[in-house]
C-alpha cells in the first residue's frame, strides 16, 4: 500500500460495498472500523468521505433525521440532497442539487482559467 490511509478509503469502500450487497451489519461494522482508524492515525481530512457512508448506512436503517444531521454537519450536499429525497422533499433535493452544479462548475471555471 502506498500508505496507510489507503486503508481508510478501502473500509469506506467496504462500506459501500457491503450496503450494496444489503449487509447493514457489515457494512456499519466496515464503517465503525474505518472510523476509528481515522482518528487514531490523527487522517481527520478523511472524516467526511466517513460521515458519506455513515449517512447512507443511517438511511438504510430508516434514521432519516440523524442521516440529516451527519450530512449537516459535515457540509455534504449530495448527502444532504438524499436525506430529502429520504423524507420525500424532492424539490428541496432539486434545489439543493442545483446549486451545488453551479458551485462546482464555477470552480471548475476558475481553475480552467487559471490554466490559460
Amino acid at each position: 500500500m502506498d500508505s496507510v490511509e489507503t486503508v481508510a478509503s478501502c473500509l469506506v469502500f467496504l462500506t459501500r460495498l457491503r450496503l450494496a450487497q444489503d449487509d447493514v451489519a457489515s457494512a456499519v461494522a466496515a464503517l465503525d472500523e474505518a472510523e476509528a482508524f481515522v482518528r487514531q492515525h490523527n487522517f481527520l481530512f478523511r472524516l467526511p468521505d466517513v460521515a458519506a457512508a455513515r449517512m447512507l448506512t443511517l438511511l438504510r436503517q430508516g434514521h432519516v433525521a440523524e442521516a440529516g444531521l451527519v450530512a449537516g454537519t459535515y457540509d455534504l450536499p449530495i448527502s444532504r440532497a438524499r436525506v430529502h429525497l429520504a423524507e420525500g422533499e424532492t424539490s428541496a433535493a432539486l434545489a439543493l442539487l442545483e446549486a451545488w452544479r453551479a458551485h462546482v462548475e464555477a470552480r471548475v471555471g476558475r481553475m480552467s482559467g487559471s490554466k490559460s
